[in-house]
């Protein structure tokens, strides 16, 4: 396998990451039932699929792999966990229906895990641990395995049981433990197709993937199937396999036919605060546009067109607070990192 850097990867990837998140934003604001469980039936697993194509530990010890995994993600969990909880305490708590304890947040910054609405201020948060949780394991696997591909998916498909065997059990451990065993597998999915997405003659495949992902969302795809890796939903195990191949599939495949611009790679570049954000300006847009229209939230999330405003809106309400990141934040504790 070739260790890409931002500036070598191909760039199709960083447009997977973009609509990748605009595709969670979209399906945290709709309440539209086949919008959602079309959205839910592979967004995480791209995550997951994209983050094994950009796996780049080959050549790192586990300790430097670690180090740079706490700075490039713990660190930004724990700061964004702390300010959207400050501000669900201060504001967004007292407008809510249901009444969640002000301590349970704070477990959950420890727990990781939304189980027992420990976050409910910002759900998505979950991600970030689990997604640290499972690039750990796979490090170890990779290292102890001295990168033998046989040995890296059998351990693949033993994790998977694993994971199998907490979601039939209700078993909701710290740090998204179950979530990264069930997605394990599309994280090695995305590691071992970077040569097949780096192919030169791309037609041939998209082509032959539009194909199949045509006569699948015609004639198969389930709009009822309920998946939500979050919260350990899953009704079928085989079509949450299948829809999130293909759902990964369909997106690679539009990917290759938008060419990267500012707007594309400045959405790639700040992706993970999107993530940690976009929630609670979602909540705050969708209430001004209730109160413009005069109508409560769920018929304002139910209108898709309104709903994808949203997302954009979104989007858009995101500069500032990159911006601060990016130039207060991320920047001096990148200074004080280097110094050590």
């Amino acid at each position: 396998m070739v260790t890409l850097d931002y500036k070598q990867r191909q760039p199709f990837v960083d447009v997977m990451k973009c609509l990748g998140i605009m595709l969670v934003i979209m399906g945290h604001v709709t309440r539209s039932k086949w919008i959602i469980n079309w959205i839910y039936s592979f967004h995480i697993p791209l995550f997951f699929f994209v983050s094994g194509y950009l796996f780049s530990g080959q050549k790192k010890s586990f300790k430097q792999f670690l180090s740079r995994k706490f700075e490039t993600l713990i660190i930004p969990y724990l700061l964004f966990y702390l300010l959207t909880y400050l501000y669900w305490v201060s504001i967004e708590r007292h407008f809510q229906v249901v009444d969640v304890a002000v301590w349970r947040p704070l477990v959950g910054i420890f727990y990781g895990h939304n189980a027992y609405n420990f976050m409910a201020h910002n759900v998505v948060l979950w991600f970030i641990p689990c997604l640290f949780v499972l690039e750990t394991i796979f490090m170890l696997v990779y290292k102890f395995s001295e990168g033998k591909p046989l040995f890296i998916i059998m351990s693949g498909l033993f994790i998977l049981f694993l994971g199998i065997i907490f979601s039939e059990h209700q078993i909701n451990l710290p740090w998204g433990i179950n979530a990264a065993c069930m997605v394990y597998a599309f994280y090695l999915f995305g590691y071992f197709c970077k040569p097949i997405l780096n192919y030169q003659k791309k037609y041939i495949i998209s082509l032959s993937s539009l194909l199949f992902i045509t006569i699948y969302y015609i004639f198969v795809f389930n709009y009822d199937v309920r998946i939500d890796v979050g919260s350990g939903t899953y009704d079928n195990y085989f079509l949450f396999c299948i829809n999130a191949i293909v759902g990964t599939s369909l997106i690679v495949f539009i990917s290759h036919f938008i060419n990267k611009n500012g707007i594309l790679e400045w959405i790639d570049r700040n992706t993970l605060v999107i993530m940690c954000i976009h929630v609670s300006l979602c909540r705050i847009i969708i209430w001004v546009f209730s109160k413009l229209y005069h109508v409560d939230t769920m018929a304002v999330r139910s209108n898709i067109f309104l709903s994808f405003v949203i997302t954009l809106m979104a989007l858009v309400c995101c500069i500032p607070f990159i911006y601060i990141y990016n130039k207060y934040i991320n920047f001096q504790w990148r200074t004080i990192m280097n110094k050590n």
